[in-house]
């Protein structure tokens, strides 16, 4: 077997400088940025006046991961959102914001807890509501910046002023910047 010509440090130096590519190109992303998740809605005021909805959970799935892993679950206390809007409102505020490894996002998924209506007369009526609605988006998060991330929900005002009023919330649109 032929003998290595050269000194063995440079053996050394070049089996650190080997293992330091790996590591940075298999080590998991350690910069983080923001995600902001903005939910609206479509549902005009009239008979019913506000839809309250609480969501528990929302999830994204990392691009490149296989459907069933790679999933990232932001559990923050999330607020109860009106998808109701008033006519003058400009902007929207985050549903949650959340720091997360930098990186692609292709999917997000919200988990909904329960709802409640408002009619016209100030009554509040407690409703079910389907568990959860999922739309395919990519997401860029970029290091120390933010990512956006809007859903625009729709649901069936039928279904709201029924005897027995439920909610199956239908995705409009989802769109990432």
């Amino acid at each position: 077997m032929a003998e290595y010509p050269f000194p063995k440090w440079r053996q050394l130096v070049f089996v650190a400088v080997l293992i330091a590519v790996l590591v940075v190109t298999l080590a998991p992303p350690v910069s983080q940025g923001t995600i902001r998740v903005r939910v609206a809605g479509v549902i005009p005021p009239g008979i019913v006046s506000h839809v309250y909805i609480r969501f528990i959970s929302v999830q994204l799935h990392v691009s490149g991961f296989p459907g069933s892993s790679g999933f990232v679950t932001l559990t923050q206390l999330l607020p109860r959102i009106d998808l109701v809007q008033p006519q003058n409102q400009l902007t929207l505020d985050p549903l949650i914001s959340a720091k997360i490894s930098s990186g692609r996002y292709d999917e997000i998924t919200l988990q909904a807890d329960n709802a409640t209506i408002v009619n016209s007369n100030g009554q509040s009526i407690p409703i079910s509501i389907g568990k959860s609605v999922s739309a395919v988006v990519t997401v860029p998060v970029p290091p120390n910046r933010s990512g956006d991330v809007l859903v625009i929900l729709n649901a069936d005002y039928v279904q709201l002023i029924s005897a027995t009023p439920f909610i199956s919330l239908s995705l409009v649109q989802a769109v990432g910047a």
